[in-house]
């Protein structure tokens, strides 16, 4: 019996892109605090934090199998969804973009943080979650480009 594909193995959703979709060469982990929102509050959201730091947009991720629409604004993970969408995600302190989702494991493990959840395949590549010593719940993700991803639409 033949797997299914994981989840970045398909072509992205319309809409999708990353300025940087492979974050491999990633000289040090990219810290994001993510921002919950409603759906209708995600475009006023990406205006404002565009403004605020003076950078534009670098990703936007609509995730429709999950009820999400996420952009990334220079230091913000911007998660549009219903509160029941976002429920996962209410917990999160920080969003971490790693190199290598596996080191970035290893190095946890050592350092004695609880893996909630180790890395898995999903949309955007892998991604994990850890819950640090003093009880701060972060995602660890590694970026890596699907078929067809184009990087930001004209």
């Amino acid at each position: 019996m033949a797997d299914s594909p994981s989840p970045n193995d398909t072509a992205p959703p319309e809409g999708w892109f990353r300025d940087t979709p492979d974050s491999s060469s990633l000289p040090a982990p990219r810290v994001l605090v993510p921002v919950l929102l409603d759906p209708q509050d995600l475009v006023p959201a990406i205006e404002f934090y565009e403004t605020m730091q003076d950078v534009r947009c670098d990703m936007r991720l609509p995730l429709p199998d999950i009820g999400l629409d996420v952009a990334v604004v220079g230091g913000f993970s911007l998660i549009a969804g219903t509160t029941e969408a976002r429920k996962p995600a209410s917990g999160l302190r920080a969003i971490v973009t790693v190199a290598d989702a596996d080191e970035a494991h290893e190095r946890l493990v050592a350092a004695g943080v609880e893996i909630l959840q180790p890395p898995f395949a999903a949309p955007v590549g892998r991604l994990m979650y850890a819950r640090h010593a003093d009880g701060t719940v972060a995602e660890y993700i590694e970026h890596r480009p699907r078929p067809g991803e184009a990087g930001r639409p004209a």
